[in-house]
Order: structure tokens, then sequence, then C-alpha cells
């Protein structure tokens, strides 16, 4: 496994718990990893993203999980 592989699984395992903890880009290491969270039904999906270099990594969780109701969309189904 690559070592920028290791950093985003554990980049990914400290926002699962607390999207608001301050995590370094794994790729670039020269800025702290945004979070957007988007649910739709049971499922919530958490992007990482990094303003400096914009790589991009995300990951899906089931419910419950500590969401800030002001920092998701809701995605209503078809």
């Amino acid at each position: 496994m690559k070592d920028t592989t290791k950093r985003w699984l554990e980049a990914a395992k400290i926002l699962c718990e607390d999207p608001n903890q301050s995590v370094r880009c794994p790729e670039c290491n020269e800025s702290d990893l945004t979070v957007k969270d988007v649910e739709s039904g049971s499922i919530v999906e958490r992007h990482l993203i990094c303003p400096k270099c914009n790589k991009y990594n995300a990951m899906r969780m089931s419910k419950p999980v500590k969401i800030p109701a002001a920092d998701y969309t809701k995605i209503e189904p078809n």
C-alpha cells in the first residue's frame, strides 16, 4: 500500500469520528482538508477536499453519524 493511501485512510479515520478536526492533506501536506457531508437516505457521503492541491477522496457511512445540521446537503430521492 502506498504511503499516500495510508495517509488518506488515517485522515478518514479521524474525520469519520469528528469532521471538525484539522487534518492536513495527505497529498500536499500544505493545507487542512475541508469536509462536506451529503446525505442520501440512510447513507452519508463525507467528501474530503484539499483547497490547496484540489485532491479529493470520499467515504460512505451508514447513519447515525455526527453531522452538524448546517454542514450537509440533503439529496431527495427521485
